[in-house]
């Protein structure tokens, strides 16, 4: 049933014929670590130059991701060598959540090629 309202006209809140009315809230809001699940082992890639301001949506994604995939394992990689104290934050409180719930965590660095050794020529 339909109601017919009068008064004067309210303009759409979205734009026909564009998907979502021209308004990407996931563009706004969008996530800060990034993450893969496979083999019920949580992989989550935190940057390691995040700030103040992004530190509690990180922590607050990668403990909305624990709690829905309920993984086996996480492993939290940081994206560099330096990671900010932000960084060391949201892992903390990734960890701190892991041990409540009883999931192992582990945490990968950045990784370094490592020079071939057996490639280069013997000294005489």
């Amino acid at each position: 049933m339909r109601m017919m309202v009068s008064g004067p006209a309210v303009p759409p809140l979205r734009r026909p014929g564009v998907p979502h009315g021209g308004h990407f809230p996931w563009k706004e809001n969008a996530m800060v670590i990034s993450h893969v699940l496979a083999d019920g082992i949580l992989h989550v890639t935190l940057p390691c130059d995040l700030d103040v301001t992004a530190r509690a949506p990180a922590a607050l994604e990668t403990e909305a991701l624990v709690h829905a995939y309920r993984p086996r394992l996480v492993e939290v990689k940081l994206g560099g060598r330096d990671p900010s104290s932000a960084s060391l934050s949201t892992l903390v409180r990734a960890r701190r959540l892991c041990a409540r719930l009883g999931i192992p965590i582990t945490v990968v660095g950045p990784t370094t090629a490592q020079p071939d050794v057996s490639a280069e020529p013997a000294a005489a």
